[in-house]
């Protein structure tokens, strides 16, 4: 039974290694005891790291919040390539080649920007409808088609016998695994990744007070009181404010115009290709420049239709 309705937001969770992301959201959930809640970016059971949820109106910016850049911890070990790019998969072929730490380097610079990066076949890329994993265990043979990522920085921790850990920022759909794979080959050899920690999402961190870390010993009360807001979740979207008069336009999904914002200038300042919707405090749509409706969401304590 869903019994807090009025919950929505988004929440803040380390997910433990060796927990699937869907178990992470399941035991949030059962503790809760919401209908709605998802997350956005798996982390795969090997990893750690930041995970958000979303929470029953918080479902609906979930799209918006996978968009933001990433920042993680890696460790690469160079000398065998694994069929699912780290370290849980099958050995598939290795080298003995030594690679210094000056080769590390440069190629660190090469994978630096935007590039064109080939998801891992053990991934949930849809091919076809279907998962790729799911060809995978099949041992089925698929292409999947390159993507275009950017990686803002690669700063190398540490380098000792053919193993280096990187501090990485990139953009939303970059494959640490990948990276791995990819950098092995450059490297005149092979590589796969050994550990994976999601440090930030846009400029939500691990680090962040309300970040919850122990799912085994989590209480609802003290869960409650760390769900971020709509709006403040959403911080990296400009605000309109409408006029209350307005309100049920919105509700009824009627055509927006300039004339229904407080100040419609707010429109021409920003270089934004969506807007928050607000009244007060409170986001109660999603537009885009055109004022266009790209999600409602409606509030018991608002005017609304009957």
């Amino acid at each position: 039974m869903d019994l807090n309705k009025s919950l929505n937001g988004v929440l803040l969770v380390d997910k433990p290694k060796d927990m699937t992301s869907n178990a992470v959201v399941q035991r949030i959930k059962k503790i809760l005891k919401v209908k709605k809640i998802g997350h956005c970016g798996t982390l795969d059971p090997m990893a750690t790291g930041l995970l958000i949820l979303c929470i029953g109106k918080g479902t609906k910016i979930a799209g918006v919040l996978t968009s933001l850049d990433k920042e993680y911890e890696a460790v690469i070990q160079l000398g065998e390539e694994r069929d699912t790019d780290d370290a849980t998969g099958v050995k598939l072929q290795s080298s003995q080649k030594t690679v210094t730490e000056e080769e590390v380097l440069k190629v660190l610079d090469e994978f630096t920007g935007p590039l064109e990066q080939v998801p891992p076949i053990y991934s949930a890329v849809k091919v076809k409808g279907k998962r790729a994993y799911r060809y995978a265990r099949e041992g089925k043979n698929i292409d999947l088609t390159s993507r275009r990522i950017i990686v803002y920085s690669l700063e190398l921790v540490s380098f000792e016998d053919n193993r280096f850990a990187l501090k990485i920022q990139c953009s939303k759909g970059t494959y640490i695994r990948s990276l791995a794979r990819d950098m092995g080959r450059r490297l005149g050899t092979y590589g796969y990744l050994t550990e994976l920690r999601r440090t930030r999402i846009g400029r939500f961190e691990c680090k962040d007070r309300g970040c919850q870390d122990n799912l085994e010993e989590l209480l609802p009360d003290s869960l409650m009181r760390q769900v971020i807001n709509i709006s403040e979740a959403l911080y990296f979207v400009p605000s309109l404010s409408i006029a209350e008069r307005a309100t049920n336009k919105v509700f009824y999904g009627q055509p927006l115009t300039r004339e229904d914002l407080i100040v419609a200038e707010q429109l021409d300042k920003e270089d934004s290709l969506i807007f928050k919707l607000s009244i007060g405090q409170e986001v109660i749509a999603l537009v885009d420049q055109d004022l266009n409706y790209i999600n409602v969401f409606h509030y018991e304590h608002l005017q609304s239709p009957q």
